[in-house]
């Protein structure tokens, strides 16, 4: 096999099996093991350190190797090498089969020759694979593998433990101790090793050792020129001259074994899923499932066969098939079937199998599909696979699901890349179909691909039982739209824009200068130079003049409460009256909004076009935004909206006495909360109190610090603290769950909803003190946020199929937060409003009632008050 394929030179990775593990033994406590009492620290962090050099170092073999237990040709020639080392302990020993397995696992080969140690079998792989044209990275925490550094050999060093490393080029071994790497076994001699029991030159450490080496360019330099050192250094380093030219051949690493290994004929080391995640369970190694590369698909090249047929054949084969991966482009429609893929370039021919219910469908991005059919009033049916939704349960953080990137992040390939030279696909095909031919077949990979992988995770169900069949309802909605009103939304800008030019005036005459409030230099110029306001926060062109640091700048100046105001106005009349005129479909007069599924990484939905979710709850300029939006003369809106689900998911998570009964009693939370907080009864608190612990319910369900709530209250965060002692006293519950949840996340690697979503958070091992402290927060509020976002889209299904099953004429047409918004014509608005109530309320038993509170109106602002 050549080192060069593709263009690109092949990488070799040599890991130094005995040298990592014992690092990982002493580095991890001793107690971490399994159930049944198997010691597991150091196969846990050898295997750590593999997943990350995989990933990290995507290398195209690797080899590991180990130290035999047989004596070395070392110690031959010294008896006393390494004497002073302890026997390995029996804790040590008995992983050493374990780390095997793994490799075995990862089919990744294990070398060790007998009479010689790790180091030599990696130098003599090194020196081999370098002299055919190999790129090779050696891993150790033995510092004699520095002299294999050089042209195209690096060297990873482990320093404390094994995620502390360093990499050693042959200009950063000159960096850090003043020698070529080939000088290291001189160095070695001089200085000594007392790990491998060398002894040293009295009074030579290792700054006189590297002088020494760069003024006479070796020992043996050296040892001929004593008659030009000092008579002290000159006197040690003659009297150790046979033990300094001993220490040399031992540090010398042997570079012509026969290993049993031919580099040529290595390979990427790919894995079974399935071997390696029963090995995991096994092992307890429940985060590391979670840090898995994505094995590449078969390294040799796949023909794939794709025909062009005619669009009644094409239908009439993928009918007969029963079962297909469907693909439809501008370019036309693809089916993979038994590993052929037929294209049909008229996509029209399509629509006959997409609402064909005998025919089940496997897609990318299937709600996309879905909306637009919806759109000419037809129905996408028997979908049972959607790659993009099953990439975001997987990753629900990657930003973009597009098939190339979905493709790219789970098999390694984008469709395009699969084809190139080199690639894993010989596409056989003609007449132009190429690109309809690669997607469709990448998009039959993918499938089986993360179909494995969802059932690895337990997440199978939220796939089949919520996203899939939630996509019809979004499609629904999408299609339907919400009435608006556009003469409202011209007064109501007309009407911002008039505030806003006063505002303008009045903050020019407090500036005393005419000046442009939306242009970031003028401003900053104002505040900061002419106002002599202190700047918060500095950017890459100067201070900044953003939200935040205006509100940090609030009661230094009065101009800073004109400026915060008008830069509301501004944002509210661009994102709403401008933005929400421009978006009403001039047929229909409604807005159709686009419901995204994949872009939180809590499992909330989220809206664009325009995002429904930042109208201001609270305020009379986002009652009025509301106003916009109606229902048809004869219809009215029914809003129903979950009351303080968080609080009851956090509740029933904890199991905490306190918070239960307050719910159970239907107790007002918040207010209850403020009575133990401030030591008073309920009819005592004050609307600042009540403030005051709401902030701390709410915030505790998002992960919030005390200086988050010290933020938010404008005290300080030692006030916020006591604030937070004192609740944590009163519910205790509480406090012991945000302990586990952040418990169980560091040692899963990732948090869960009551449901099973998964939520990745590998930052929650990451050596900076702030981004655990992120990711902890996270772990705090993915179960809470995540679970109320997967109650609420169960109850959105429950919700639509009862609509349909009643055969109401009322559909759901918008949905923001924890709240549903439904049109019905006014003689099935009691109607709507019970199902809605019932629904949602009785979607899932928890240790508290859901509450939902319903209102009618015929604008949205209406049913909201």
């Amino acid at each position: 096999m050549s080192s060069v394929e593709g263009g690109k030179t092949r990488k070799l990775l040599l890991l130094d099996g005995h040298s990592l593990a014992f690092r990982a033994f002493y580095a991890l406590p001793q107690e971490l093991g399994t159930a049944t009492g198997q010691q597991t620290n150091a196969v846990y962090g050898f295997t750590s350190m593999l997943l990350r050099l995989l990933s990290e170092e995507d290398p195209d073999a690797v080899v590991v190797a180990f130290d035999l237990p047989a004596r070395t040709f070392r110690h031959e020639q010294f008896e006393e090498y390494k004497a002073g080392r302890a026997p390995a302990p029996e804790g040590f020993r008995e992983q050493l089969d374990l780390i095997k397995e793994v490799l075995k696992a990862f089919r990744v080969p294990w070398v060790g020759v007998e009479g010689f140690e790790a180091d030599d079998v990696i130098a003599s792989l090194a020196e081999r694979a370098r002299g055919r044209g190999f790129r090779v990275v050696v891993v150790t925490g033995d510092r004699d593998a520095l002299q294999l550094a050089g042209e195209g050999v690096e060297v990873i060093m482990t320093r404390r433990g094994i995620s502390d490393t360093r990499r050693y080029d042959a200009g950063a071994v000159e960096e850090r101790y003043g020698i070529p790497p080939s000088l290291v076994p001189d160095f070695v001699a001089l200085r000594g090793d007392p790990s491998d029991n060398l002894p040293g030159v009295p009074g030579v450490g290792e700054k006189t050792a590297s002088g020494l080496l760069r003024k006479f360019g070796s020992l043996e330099g050296v040892l001929a020129n004593l008659d030009q050192l000092p008579p002290r250094l000159r006197a040690a380093l003659e009297a150790s001259r046979e033990t300094l030219l001993r220490n040399k051949a031992l540090a010398t690493l042997r570079r012509d074994l026969e290993v049993g290994l031919e580099v040529e004929d290595l390979g990427r080391p790919e894995y079974r899923l399935e071997e390696v995640t029963e090995l995991f369970r096994a092992l307890e190694f429940r985060s590391l499932l979670e840090r898995l590369p994505r094995p590449r698909l078969e390294v040799v090249r796949e023909e794939v066969r794709a025909e062009e047929v005619e669009p009644a054949s094409w239908r009439e084969r993928v009918a007969r098939a029963g079962e297909a991966v469907l693909l439809l482009t501008p370019a036309g429609a693809g089916a993979c079937l038994d590993g052929k893929v037929l294209v049909c370039r008229d996509t029209a021919a399509a629509e006959a199998v997409l609402l064909d219910p005998g025919v089940k469908k496997v897609m990318h991005d299937a709600k996309g599909v879905a909306s637009s059919l919806a759109r000419r009033g037809l129905e996408l049916v028997s979908v049972i696979f959607d790659t993009a939704l099953a990439a975001y349960l997987l990753e629900p953080g990657l930003g973009s699901y597009s098939l190339e990137e979905v493709s790219r992040r789970f098999l390694g390939y984008s469709p395009e890349e699969a084809a190139r030279a080199g690639g894993q696909m010989s596409l056989l095909a003609e007449g132009g179909i190429e690109e309809v031919a690669r997607r469709c077949w990448a998009l039959f990979r993918l499938a089986g691909r993360l179909r494995e992988e969802l059932e690895v995770r337990e997440m199978s169900h939220l796939l089949e039982e919520i996203e899939i069949p939630l996509t019809g309802v979004l499609a629904r909605m999408e299609a339907r739209g919400v009435l608006v009103d556009a003469d409202h939304l011209r007064r109501l800008g007309a009407s911002l824009h008039r505030r806003m030019a006063e505002l303008e005036r009045e903050i020019q005459e407090l500036a005393g200068v005419e000046f442009n409030p939306n242009s970031p230099v003028q401003l900053r110029t104002v505040l900061y130079e002419k106002l002599g306001l202190k700047p918060r926060k500095r950017t890459k062109t100067g201070y900044s003049t953003d939200a935040a640091s205006l509100e940090a700048l609030r009661g230094s100046h009065p101009v800073v409460e004109l400026l915060l105001e008008y830069r509301e106005l501004a944002k509210l009349k661009s994102t709403y009256t401008d933005s929400l005129l421009s978006l009403v479909d001039p047929a229909t007069g409604r807005i159709h909004t686009t419901y995204n599924q994949t872009s939180t990484a809590t499992g909330r939905l989220s809206s664009d076009s325009p995002n429904l979710q930042n109208i201001p709850v609270r305020t009379e300029l986002g009652r009025e935004i509301r106003k916009a939006f109606l229902a048809p003369p004869g219809w009215v809106l029914v809003a129903a909206d979950y009351s303080q689900i968080e609080l009851r998911i956090l509740a029933h998570l904890s199991g905490d006495p306190g918070l239960t009964e307050a719910f159970l009693r239907g107790e007002d939370i918040h207010a209850t909360t403020a009575s133990r907080l401030f030591g008073c009864r309920q009819e005592e608190v004050t609307a600042e109190m009540r403030r005051v612990a709401k902030s701390i319910n709410f915030g505790l369900a998002y992960g919030m610090n005390e200086y988050g709530l010290a933020s938010r209250l404008g005290i300080t965060p030692e006030q916020a603290r006591e604030h937070m002692e004192t609740y944590f006293s009163h519910f205790p519950r509480v406090a012991g769950l945000m302990q586990e949840l952040v418990r169980e996340a560091r040692k899963l690697g990732y948090s869960r909803t009551i449901l099973g979503r998964r939520r990745n958070l590998p930052e929650l091992s990451h050596p900076n003190p702030r981004v655990r402290a992120m990711a902890e927060r996270m772990a705090l509020n993915a179960p809470i946020q995540g679970s109320a976002a997967d109650l609420f889209k169960l109850a959105m299904l429950r919700v639509d199929g009862s609509f349909r099953k009643l055969g109401l004429e009322a559909g759901l047409v918008l949905t923001v937060h924890d709240e549903l918004v439904a049109e019905a014509p006014e003689e099935e608005a009691e109607e709507v409003a019970r199902v809605l109530k019932e629904e949602m309320e009785g979607v899932y038993p928890l240790r508290v009632p859901l509450s939902v509170e319903v209102s009618f109106g015929r604008t949205w602002a209406e049913a909201k008050a």
